[in-house]
């Protein structure tokens, strides 16, 4: 089982409104593992004639978990100072995720955003702690 606690600096704020989302309250962090190395792969969408990007493991999606990741919270903050616009904002999961390891012991840890927010996000990952215990 994996317990994470990763802490992030923001300066998105909480129920904003932006163009496909809110900046702050529409971009989501996920966090999980799988025994599957994770990889981006091309989608093509014969209706747009355009290309798009999908994950090739169930990270979930938007404010949604998947069977490879937890949906940790999103990155909107609240009481920002003008002085001072990124705040630290912490995620932890309160239940333990699950994972079995393949048959060499080995799984991939992940983390990262998911968004419905169609503008530019900029958010720094101040610290991630990744604790493992065995079942």
């Amino acid at each position: 089982s994996i317990v994470y606690r990763i802490e992030i600096a923001s300066n998105s704020p909480a129920g904003s409104v932006g163009e496909g989302g809110s900046p702050g309250s529409g971009v989501y962090v996920h966090a999980g593992a799988t025994i599957v190395e994770p990889e981006s792969i091309i989608i093509r969408d014969p209706d747009l004639q355009d290309n798009y990007y999908r994950m090739n493991i169930d990270k979930g999606n938007h404010g949604f978990g998947g069977k490879d990741a937890l949906m940790m919270g999103n990155i909107g903050i609240t009481g920002q100072n003008p002085d001072t616009p990124y705040k630290l904002k912490v995620f932890e999961n309160s239940t333990p995720f699950q994972v079995t390891t393949d048959a060499s012991g080995t799984i991939w840890a992940l983390i990262g955003t998911d968004s419905v927010f169609r503008g530019t996000t900029g958010i720094y990952y101040s610290s991630v702690k990744i604790t493992l215990s065995q079942q």
